[in-house]
């Protein structure tokens, strides 16, 4: 009974769309390419997701190590935790773009970029410019060498050839930034509202 009414849908979609002929497609394909466009993770990549998510270094969430991390960062084709997550969220997508691997659907391209990635190759990639591994996630991500990587995995995934940088080792000044924020507080509680 369903494949009737696949097969009827199908002869109707090729009516509607002025095909004179149905394509040599299925009629579940073509009805899929056709009218859901953007529902682009099919079987086999959702199998290359998976793929890469059993892989050791993905086992784990690539900021804390906890295991089993069922959350991604297109932007750096890692895998991480929930908390981890809502963390590279608040960075905003234009350093960190989120996905969940079961809940989201993937296109071709931000496939392509998890394939790339990695997360012990974007450990290592960090650590040449001086990033431990333990900084938090708003100073990691927000550095040059994080800037870098996502422009290393944009251009591979365009098919660019890509050429490393120099590297120059950065500083995390985060203790600097602790205490602009405390001064910046103490300022308004005591009342002096300056505009910054």
């Amino acid at each position: 009974m369903a494949f009737f009414h696949l097969t009827h849908s199908y002869k109707i979609a090729c009516q509607v769309i002025k095909l004179q002929e149905p394509p040599h497609l299925s009629p579940f394909t073509f009805l899929s390419l056709y009218f859901y466009p953007f529902q682009n993770l099919t079987l086999p990549g959702s199998r290359r997701l998976r793929e890469l998510q059993s892989q050791p270094e993905n086992k784990i969430c690539m900021d804390c190590s906890q295991k089993n991390p069922q959350w991604a960062s297109i932007s750096y084709g890692v895998f991480m935790c929930l908390e981890c997550s809502s963390k590279h969220r608040g960075l905003g997508i234009h350093i960190s773009f989120v996905r969940s691997v079961t809940m989201d659907s993937w296109s071709e391209i931000q496939l392509k970029k998890m394939e790339l990635g990695e997360n012990e190759r974007v450990n290592q990639f960090i650590l040449q410019y001086g990033i431990p591994e333990e900084t938090n996630i708003v100073t990691k991500y927000n550095t040059n060498a994080a800037s870098v990587y996502r422009d290393r995995i944009q251009s591979l995934t365009e098919g660019k050839l890509w050429r490393n940088p120099p590297v120059v080792k950065e500083t995390i000044r985060s203790g600097y930034i602790r205490v602009i924020i405390i001064i910046i507080n103490l300022r308004w509680v005591v009342g002096e509202r300056e505009e910054w």
